[in-house]
């Protein structure tokens, strides 16, 4: 899997000797024999093609061009994620008990529907289910054409074009009632219309007729290495890294999930642009602090 790595996007296009000397440094066996079989796997069982670039003379992973460059890069992340874990299989697997300790989601509701869904999306046939949104008593009837799965702070949602409301909706997979495949089918591709528009969202929680802001936060200095390290979003960049914290500015729809994302920061984040995203954090503080009423701050 390393090769893989070094030949994967960004591409940087390495040659053979920088290839031999990467595996090398790793501790593998390195010769022409072991490079064209581990070329040979990686094409066998993940139908992954390294090939050789004249023009930039280095090898890279080749993407065949009439793939979906978000589907190419899902697939290069679960390949990785399949990657950085899989060394837990190697040796005695009933050890792996006795030193990890994974969350526990007992009651995850919602799982027995995920073979179904799955089904339907790769068999592209539309689903009838009934729905019921939290904080809602009403159930209604939903027929919708499946587009993606996907999970959030563990939980699962099924992404689908309506066409009684002509959007893609996001639906809450432990929310549906007896989904059932009908034998219609679809054709359009709407994956990338998401994709577009959840690259400037925090969550599942936008829509495409949400506008992106510039959205503008300082945090204090205990804060500033988690950010660092962890950015709170890809557009993230840095504004400024000072004795008064680290300011920075990111794109993004203003959705209930940003407004999570930084009442978990407290007292270490301070909204400084857009006025209407700061207003709505300085009312949902105070909502909050009134519940604590009544405070005696220490001295």
């Amino acid at each position: 899997m390393l090769l893989f790595r070094l030949t994967s996007p960004p591409y940087t296009y390495p040659d053979k000797a920088r290839l031999f000397d990467h595996l090398q440094q790793a501790g593998l066996e390195v010769s022409e024999t072991t490079f064209e079989r581990d070329k040979k796997e990686l094409k066998e069982e993940f139908g992954l093609q390294v090939r050789f670039s004249k023009p930039h003379q280095g090898y890279y992973l080749y993407r065949p061009p009439d793939e979906d460059v978000g589907d190419f890069h899902q697939f290069l992340e679960l390949l990785e994620r399949w990657e950085r874990l899989s060394f837990f299989l190697q040796g005695n697997v009933r050890q792996v008990a006795h030193y990890l300790q994974f969350e526990q989601h007992s009651e995850l509701q919602g799982a027995e529907h995920l073979p179904l869904l799955w089904r339907a999306l790769r068999e592209q046939r539309c689903l009838r289910f009934a729905y019921q949104p939290f904080q809602q008593q009403d159930i209604t009837e939903r027929y919708v054409e499946p587009c993606l799965l996907l999970e959030d702070r563990n939980r699962w949602y099924l992404v689908a074009w309506s066409p009684k409301d002509q959007k893609l909706k996001t639906f809450g997979v432990e929310r549906m009632r007896d989904p059932q495949l009908t034998e219609e089918t679809f054709t359009q591709d709407r994956r990338a219309d998401y994709r577009a528009q959840k690259a400037y969202a925090l969550g599942v929680h936008f829509g495409a007729d949400q506008h992106i802001e510039r959205v503008v936060l300082r945090f204090a200095t205990p804060m500033v290495p988690y950010l660092k390290t962890l950015p709170l979003h890809a557009t993230q960049r840095v504004l400024a890294d000072d004795e008064a914290g680290l300011t920075v500015e990111l794109d993004l729809v203003l959705n209930p999930e940003l407004e999570r994302e930084l009442l978990g920061y407290a007292e270490y984040v301070e909204v400084l642009a857009p006025q209407a995203l700061r207003q709505r954090m300085a009312e949902r503080l105070e909502a909050a602090l009134t519940r604590y009423q009544p405070f005696t701050p220490k001295k």
